[in-house]
């Protein structure tokens, strides 16, 4: 066992399975991690040399998707700390370390992974349900929005339980928050969809590439990705619609009952969820790559909205601040408009695993980023 490499870190690593990393313009993908000692949180690596430049990415657990720093690039191999020991270039090259502690502000990079999550739902866990709970879930009734024709769903007024109480500091205090009713789409905006408006003028055309839905005649019913957060936002706008506020995703996703994923408790299958099945080790059950909008209906959200968990992460209005449910309005709360990172929910096809799709998971990202697992869908006030 060694200590750390890096001199702002305070925790011990052991020696453990090699990792491999690749990155590339806001994501990167892992396959293990060198396990901490009982205690630690995550690992940060930091790639200093002339290819990747100063590019931080930091990385969680087994299962999950580190974030690369914006326009970066870069393909790692970790090995065992004793190894790195007897290679003091690569060790200068690349730093890696666990350290305890609280979270860090969101800054070097857009992830506020230092709180690391559990890989499993604690569906055992007792939930103080908010008063009146599950009775806007038997109430939910669905339109079409008449600019774009998308299919939206209601979320009944009421209250809901937001956050979690699994230690991970972003998502607490835990607590009921009441919302007014609004709509949301029932799937994630469309490739096809977004062509509208970028032929309408409104929209600029996202990045392309290899994994990029922008372009791909086969892909016009797959969500739009490769999307930044202004992008997203001027698309709903042009609907004559707005992005959802974070709360409103996170009501929508998981219903008033507390539950950890959309469709309940269980943890996530191929049956539910476009997802990475890190004991299969299959991205996007297979495919590599985004499903057809609705592909898993077992996987709906009480209020009968599509892939809230999986196949595209999801870019909501807030911006990001991470003690922003300690000081939230427990009332229809707006969520910051102003801050450095935006915010993702949901998870992706990536790399991303079990707790990037819990219906709590916050995840700070850049709004300038563009990457085959973002997407978003629309909100819109109701006025019944």
């Amino acid at each position: 066992m060694g200590r750390v490499l890096s001199g702002r870190n305070t925790g011990t690593v052991q020696a453990g399975p090699i990792l491999w990393c690749l990155g590339f313009e806001g994501h990167g993908f892992c396959t293990e991690l060198l396990p901490c000692k009982s205690g630690c949180k995550v690992g940060r690596m930091s790639f200093g040399n002339g290819f990747v430049r100063g590019s931080t990415i930091e990385v969680m657990e087994r299962g999950r998707e580190p974030v690369f720093g914006k326009n970066s690039f870069g393909i790692s191999v970790v090995a065992p700390l004793t190894a790195l020991a007897t290679a003091p270039a690569l060790c200068a090259w690349l730093l890696v370390g666990c350290y305890r502690g609280g979270e860090e502000k969101a800054g070097g990079s857009a992830s506020s992974s230092s709180v690391a999550l559990s890989s499993t739902p604690a569906a055992s866990r007792p939930v103080t349900y908010p008063a009146g709970a599950r009775s806007d879930m038997a109430k939910s009734s669905s339109k079409t929005r008449q600019w774009d024709e998308a299919d939206m769903v209601r979320v009944g007024a009421g209250a809901f339980f937001r956050g979690s109480s699994d230690g991970i500091a972003n998502e607490g205090p835990a607590r009921s928050i009441t919302l007014s009713a609004f709509w949301i789409d029932k799937y994630e905006i469309t490739t096809a969809r977004y062509a509208r408006c970028v032929d309408a003028g409104a929209c600029k055309p996202t990045a392309t590439g290899r994994w990029c839905n922008q372009g791909n005649a086969a892909k016009r019913d797959h969500p739009i990705n490769c999307v930044r957060w202004d992008q997203a936002e001027a698309y709903c706008r042009w609907a004559q619609a707005r992005l959802p506020t974070e709360a409103e995703w996170e009501k929508a996703a998981r219903g008033s009952d507390g539950r950890v994923y959309p469709w309940g408790n269980e943890p996530p299958d191929c049956e539910r969820t476009v997802w990475f099945d890190p004991d299969t080790r299959l991205h996007a059950c297979g495919k590599f790559g985004t499903w057809l909008v609705g592909s898993k209906p077992k996987g709906a959200s009480p209020y009968g909205a599509m892939d809230m968990a999986g196949n595209v992460w999801e870019w909501v209005a807030d911006a990001y601040q991470a003690d922003y449910y300690a000081i939230a309005p427990s009332k229809d709360p707006p969520g910051p408009n102003a801050g450095s990172y935006r915010i993702l929910r949901g998870g992706g096809w990536g790399h991303d695993g079990r707790g990037a799709l819990r219906a709590a998971k916050r995840f700070p990202f850049a709004g300038s980023n563009q990457t085959p697992g973002i997407g978003f869908r629309c909100a819109m006030d109701d006025e019944t």
